[in-house]
């Protein structure tokens, strides 16, 4: 690998995985993230222009993105007859 432009080091990074945040950096280079794992592991990834961010602690999570529908609740609607013109 290359030196990196971003590190985030000190971190609790949460990862998703089953076992939880088990990582405390990340590094970055150019727009990919390389690299989720120790410091250490990120600190050997440093170079001279390396920007680094000691996050202190706080809990870092990738952005959620909210794009999504809701199949089944279309579904659910059409399971009944839809008869708007018929009286009881």
């Amino acid at each position: 690998m290359t030196n990196s432009n971003i590190l985030i080091t000190n971190a609790r990074v949460f990862t998703a995985g089953k076992d939880g945040p088990d990582a405390e950096a990340i590094a970055i280079e150019g727009n990919r993230i390389a690299l989720v794992g120790s410091n250490a592991d990120a600190e050997s990834l440093r170079g001279p222009d390396t920007r680094v961010i000691d996050a202190q602690g706080r809990t870092v999570m990738p952005g959620f993105i909210d794009s999504h529908f809701h199949l089944l609740n279309g579904a659910k609607e059409l399971r009944f007859d839809q008869l708007p013109e018929v009286r009881s």
